[in-house]
């Protein structure tokens, strides 16, 4: 370990190899632990605080564990008030008069390219983003997703910096013993976990699951929606959905008439398709390929029919309308997989079987095999 007496001693450079049983740099008041050459964390605690938090957080479940190998840092004092940092990937500068990070006390450049440096304030605007803290959202469709994706371990700048003050720490036996899973917040003032990879994005997320851990599974309750062929749509997801956009997906309804011939406001069947052209190569004439694919459809039975009662709006004669109304979209090939009950009409109205096959694989879940009218899920 490096404190502030062994700064005010040795002020020239000097190296280390941080062991997997004492991996951190501790100077002043702030802490620098390695878990690779390209993920550091900077924790800073209050002046005359004792120790520092070293709890896994509800963001990086493994942050407690000890890096897989040791990393080779070294280590040069300027003065008695700074210090640098060298891994292979990162030079790392701290100025302890600071009470906080900011720009003027801490700083870290990329040691390959592009080349960028970070400081605390710096603009974020080339985070690709990519993460979620839930697993499904169960509020309407704008206040579930209108605020997009959260922040994610790559970055066009080459680096991605989050601060962890604020997540919950977890308590070693995570609720197993009957009681919570959390054990409150940190005291610390700072906890930055730092990828600095660069644009080697796999050597990126390979360290983001190391210490977040692995992907949560999705809940087991999800696969009834996702292996059902009905869905409860909110008004704002259906019209994200299923209303029409040139080129993207349209959509065509029957109406219900009532015995004077009149529409009742009502829909008696629906079909839709989105749209996904392709280009078409070493052509003189011909360059884009209009193809579309089948998306939800439903037909549903008369009012006050029987359960089990045959639609009104026959499946093949909805699917034959489909085509019509597709073609004068522009569409030149309709593709559909033979999922659900879509062999009942594949034949009659002429659709070409492939000579592929879709598979479908579920992380972390086993399934039966299934058949294709067994399968509800569609892929876009």
């Amino acid at each position: 370990m490096c404190d502030g007496a062994a700064a005010r001693l040795i002020l020239v450079l000097s190296s280390a190899v941080l062991s997997a049983a004492d991996s951190a740099v501790t100077f002043g008041d702030a802490r620098f632990s390695f878990y690779s050459p390209a993920l550091a964390r900077f924790q800073l605690r209050a002046p005359g605080a004792a120790g520092w938090d070293l709890r896994a957080s509800l963001s990086f479940a493994n942050s407690a564990l000890p890096p897989p190998a040791p990393v080779d840092v070294a280590v040069r004092f300027v003065g008695s008030d700074v210090v640098e940092l060298r891994t292979s990937a990162l030079l790392v500068a701290y100025n302890r008069s600071g009470a906080q990070f900011s720009a003027e006390s801490l700083s870290v450049k990329l040691l390959a390219a592009p080349f960028s440096t970070w400081a605390p304030g710096v603009s974020e605007a080339g985070n690709l983003r990519g993460t979620r803290m839930d697993l499904g959202c169960y509020d309407t469709f704008e206040n579930c997703y209108s605020g997009g994706l959260g922040w994610g371990p790559l970055s066009r700048d080459g680096w991605a910096a989050f601060d962890d003050v604020a997540s919950l720490r977890m308590r070693p036996t995570g609720g197993i013993d009957g009681g919570p899973w959390w054990d409150g917040a940190t005291q610390l003032l700072s906890d930055v976990f730092f990828f600095g990879h660069g644009l080697d994005f796999p050597a990126a997320l390979r360290d983001f699951a190391a210490v977040s851990g692995g992907a949560p599974l999705p809940p087991a309750a999800a696969f009834g929606v996702w292996w059902s062929t009905w869905y409860d749509f909110s008004e704002a997801e259906f019209a994200h959905s299923f209303l029409p956009r040139p080129q993207v997906v349209d959509c065509f309804v029957v109406p219900r008439f009532n015995d004077m011939h009149e529409e009742t406001g009502e829909v008696a069947a629906m079909v839709s398709f989105y749209h996904l052209p392709s280009s078409i190569m070493r052509h003189e004439r011909h360059k884009t390929l209009h193809a579309a694919y089948l998306f939800y459809y439903f037909t549903l039975p008369a009012p006050g029919a029987a359960p089990g009662a045959a639609p009104s709006v026959p499946l093949r004669q909805l699917m034959e309308d489909g085509l019509i109304c597709a073609r004068n979209c522009g569409v030149e090939v309709l593709n559909c997989l033979d999922l659900m009950d879509n062999n009942s009409f594949l034949r009659d109205l002429k659709f070409g079987p492939g000579d592929g096959k879709l598979q479908y694989y579920l992380y972390n879940y086993a399934s039966p095999e299934l058949e294709p009218k067994e399968v509800g899920l569609i892929l876009l």
